[in-house]
């Protein structure tokens, strides 16, 4: 059941005296339920309640996991003493099965009728009671027999903030990427500061521009990791940048999360690193393997960026080319070359079955510029950095129609997530989202999901609880920590036509 999000207000002359800061006002929620029935309508969306309301002595009793769901109430249940309960803000209510006494904040209040658990095991509570303690309206229609609980667009009041620090490349060889990256987080802190923040705190956001480069990156950890205010990181993106910071991180045991996906990184064996998008152990063998085994192909060229993120995913192409017997060409360039047209040649005259490109954004944008003008006319197969808007907008279509890649994000995705998030990223910030957006708004949620579970905002405590993630549900997968403190185990093969990337094969590796 989707949760209406609702927020009761805190005392302003108590959230004043704590210093707190008023988030926007939350979404107003109208809830309907009929006598009888077990259809019902939370903000006109039709529901499906698993036990209908009933009347008993004069009052209504509703089902007690439905009321507290729609009005946003963290809801619990003690088979022990019996007691159901309902958190709200500052607000606890807690009843008993069968007693018309009840707390609210540990103040004794009297029931005009017993929540009571009903033969077919649902427990119901009386509607009015708990409505009116959260600050809900609750109205009877007698004709219709129909009951509405109205809850009013109310602020939402922090106790106090919790930072989290961003390196993200906003200027230099990668600034699209890197406003992808802000506005993805910037979208999933706002949702949870929409929600009441966490453990009642606001979520603020220190940004810190890395330009994409070592020094810069080191220069941001550097000033992140330094304020104590700080209790969390999400950055920087590219490999080579994370193996530059690494040990900042593990020095200041500050817990970052990353984009980074070269197997190199794994060998910095940092236990503060938490990797948001699958392993090129993974997707890059998943190309090779598609290559091979689904396309046929036995003589591979490799076009690969001799930094930290080609180098990486170079070795394990190789390593597949070897443990089956293939043929591999490869050929390196450098992040920022012009003309790719010696190793161009070099896959022409090697007759090659197809290439496997793997670079950044800027050389991928020329490697199908060359491939095209010089006529290779070999099928190429690339990272993900070809399925995205930066990419694409910088290439014609007949360039790379037909071109194959694997990629952990694309909009084209039918999974249900995936229009959601759209559905919310578009809206806020005029363009659809790609991959950095994608891969960072769950880095967030993520991040937040760890916090709540560690219940505190102490770095030592999010990084355990970071280590235990276990079946977060994302935007298109499921994320679980392995011991590599890998997240992500699935990457998509997609194939572009007239750039639009179409998927034609999943694969997924269990953690």
């Amino acid at each position: 059941m989707k949760k209406a999000v609702i927020m009761l207000v805190v005392v302003a002359l108590l959230g004043g005296v704590l210093g707190s800061t008023p988030a926007r006002a939350a979404e107003a929620v109208v809830v309907q339920m009929t006598i009888g029935s077990t259809k019902g309508t939370i903000n006109m969306k039709q529901v499906v309640l698993d036990q209908a309301p009933l009347i008993e002595n004069g009052r209504t009793l509703v089902p007690f996991r439905f009321i507290g769901e729609a009005l946003g109430a963290q809801i619990g249940w003690n088979p022990a003493n019996r007691t159901v309960s309902y958190v709200l803000g500052k607000m606890n209510i807690v009843l008993t099965i069968g007693s018309v006494t009840a707390t609210v904040n540990g103040v004794k209040k009297t029931l005009d009728v017993a929540p009571k658990i009903l033969s077919t095991g649902r427990t119901v509570v009386p509607v009015r009671f708990i409505s009116e303690a959260i600050g809900a309206k609750v109205d009877w229609n007698a004709t219709t027999r129909m009951v509405t609980v109205t809850m009013a667009a109310i602020a939402v009041v922090f106790s106090g903030q919790i930072k989290i620090g961003v390196s993200a490349a906003i200027t230099g060889n990668f600034p699209l990427a890197g406003t992808r990256t802000q506005q993805g987080i910037q979208l999933a802190v706002k949702e949870i500061n929409d929600k009441g923040g966490l453990l009642g705190k606001k979520v603020v956001l220190e940004v810190i521009d890395d330009t994409n480069s070592t020094t810069g990156a080191i220069n941001a950890v550097n000033r992140l990791i330094s304020d104590p205010d700080v209790v969390a990181v999400i950055g920087p993106h590219t490999s080579g940048n994370v193996m530059a910071v690494s040990d900042l991180y593990k020095n200041a045991k500050v817990p970052f999360l990353t984009g980074a996906t070269s197997p190199k990184v794994d060998k910095l064996n940092n236990p503060y690193a938490f990797y948001i998008r699958p392993s090129d152990s993974i997707s890059a063998k998943a190309l090779v393997q598609y290559a091979n085994k689904t396309l046929g192909f036995k003589k591979i060229g490799i076009s690969y960026n001799t930094n930290d993120f080609g180098t990486g995913a170079k070795g394990v192409i190789e390593q597949y080319c070897k443990d089956n017997n293939l043929v591999f060409v490869s050929q390196g360039h450098n992040a920022g070359d012009k003309d790719f047209t010696g190793q161009i040649m070099k896959f022409k005259q090697a007759n090659v079955d197809c290439v496997i490109s793997w670079t950044d954004d800027a050389e991928q944008a020329l490697t199908a510029r060359q491939t095209y003008e010089l006529g290779l006319n070999k099928p190429i197969l690339c990272s993900a950095g070809i399925t995205m808007a930066q990419v694409l907008d910088l290439v014609d279509a007949k360039w790379v129609e037909n071109w194959y890649a694997e990629t952990d994000f694309t909009i084209n995705d039918t999974s249900a997530g995936i229009k959601t998030f759209a559905g919310k990223f578009e809206p806020m910030y005029g363009v659809q989202p790609e991959l950095y957006a994608g891969s960072y708004y769950t880095a967030m949620r993520v991040l937040a999901d760890a916090i709540t579970r560690a219940g505190s905002a102490d770095r030592a405590a999010i990084t355990a609880a970071l280590a235990k993630t276990k079946d977060f549900v994302g935007i298109n997968s499921i994320l679980s920590c392995d011991d590599a403190h890998h997240m992500v185990h699935q990457v998509s093969i997609v194939q572009l036509h007239n750039k639009v990337a179409k998927v034609v094969e999943l694969v997924s590796v269990n953690p």
